[in-house]
């Protein structure tokens, strides 16, 4: 029965030779014009492949996540589109209802973001201007970068405000104890601590020997007063010197400029056509025009026997 098929489909095929030649060339031209750049606007392609880095974790997500995130996000969009004009590249009115869903739509038909396998992130911008494919590409890479930037910045102004009021306070607390000082060392009579230091030696190695009974004996109160204090005054130094460096540290960090990413792969300006792949065209054009035809023959031949 397949057989039988078969050879009556070749007799047909062979009875309309001719026919489907014609058919077959017609749709092999016309196909050939209708996929020509007159009637279909080709579309050019440019890639570029990061690597995140120096992306601070914000919960259990990588850094590629992190990073698909920021590229996905409406404020690059949004940043990429105003940058570019991408209104009026894209022909779209500003002013018209729906304008901004229309331009996020043409947007992320035209931008493609997607993780690799080696957990690095691929950029693919098409457009119907080779440079125009180049320049959106290169200003989502540098949109991503200020927006990461922004992000870092948020966090380590954060913590700059904490380190900056506990310098503030620790500060407070020295010169505190500083004015306490002076007052102790005129009442004292002393011009300075070091002379307190320096005739009281034998003293305070006593000190440190002795109990607190027999402290108050060598010294008077204010002397003594002066002593712990000076003691209290180093400690608290050190303290501030610490927490100073931690307030200085989040100050840089707060001014530096980073670079969140390794660039792989270099967008170039494309030479060839991305869209549409013309021999496909042609392929699907033919193919499906002949298929028509041997059906309408068989219904053809079908009607004409009975």
């Amino acid at each position: 029965m397949k057989e039988q098929l078969n050879n009556q489909l070749l007799h047909s095929m062979w009875r309309w030779r001719k026919v489907l030649l014609i058919i077959f060339a017609t749709a092999f031209v016309l196909s050939i014009i209708f996929s020509s750049s007159k009637f279909i606007k080709p579309l050019y392609k440019s890639t570029a492949t990061l690597y995140p880095i120096n992306i601070t974790s914000y919960s259990n997500e990588s850094e590629t996540e992190q990073m698909l995130q920021i590229l996905e996000s409406y404020d690059l969009k949004k940043a990429v589109i105003d940058s570019l004009d991408l209104y009026k590249h894209y022909k779209i009115n500003r002013d018209a209802p729906y304008a901004n869903e229309k331009i996020l739509n043409h947007f992320d038909q035209r931008v493609t973001v997607k993780r690799t396998q080696y957990e690095s992130v691929k950029i693919e911008v098409l457009d119907r201007y080779p440079k125009h494919a180049y320049m959106i590409t290169k200003e989502i890479m540098s949109a991503y970068n200020t927006l990461a930037l922004n992000l870092m910045r948020k966090k380590t102004q954060e913590y700059l405000l904490i380190a900056e009021d506990l310098f503030k306070h620790k500060q407070h607390e020295v010169d505190s104890i500083k004015q306490l000082l002076d007052t102790l060392i005129i009442q004292t009579g002393l011009i300075e601590y070091n002379i307190l230091k320096e005739s009281m030696r034998g003293s305070f190695q006593y000190m440190n020997s002795s109990s607190a009974d027999d402290v108050h004996a060598v010294l008077s109160e204010k002397s003594l007063e002066l002593y712990y204090n000076q003691m209290l005054l180093e400690g608290e130094i050190e303290v501030l010197i610490e927490v100073k460096s931690e307030y200085e540290n989040a100050l840089s960090d707060s001014k530096k400029i980073v670079v969140f990413s390794d660039v792989i792969s270099e967008p170039t300006i494309p030479q060839k056509k991305s869209w549409p792949l013309r021999w496909i065209i042609i392929l699907i054009s033919v193919a499906s025009t002949m298929f028509v035809s041997l059906a309408s023959i068989i219904i053809i031949e079908q009607v004409q026997k009975k």
